[in-house]
């Protein structure tokens, strides 16, 4: 992915203004109700938005066929997104739906200030 980092760049980068990227379920107990957390899912449930907006993105994940087969599994317990935060959010800390996958991020587009703490 990170070979690719450009060509994955542009494309989210151009679907930002789109309204295709729904809320997080839950978000507003996360962010306390200051700011928003939303996702475009790119690899696993609910990922044919993404898809359709994201080809080349999609094409790649799908080459990781590791990921692409925990994702397509029964229970789906792998997936890729997009992930956007309006300015100004904060998340309080959380974990997943389960400990059986590893948490990666690549940053797209990381404002000035802006990090990320994990643990």
């Amino acid at each position: 992915l990170e070979e690719n980092f450009q060509a994955i760049r542009e494309e989210a980068m151009a679907t930002l203004s789109a309204e295709e990227w729904p809320m997080v379920r839950g978000q507003v107990g996360l962010t306390d109700g200051k700011g928003e957390w939303r996702e475009l899912v790119m690899l696993g449930p609910g990922s044919e938005r993404g898809r359709t907006l994201c080809p080349r993105t999609a094409a790649l994940l799908d080459a990781i066929l590791p990921a692409k087969h925990l994702a397509d599994s029964i229970g789906a317990c792998g997936n890729a997104i997009f992930a956007k935060l309006t300015p100004g959010t904060r998340l309080k800390p959380h974990c997943g739906p389960t400990n059986s996958r590893l948490t990666c991020h690549l940053g797209v587009e990381v404002p000035e200030g802006c990090g990320i703490r994990v643990g």
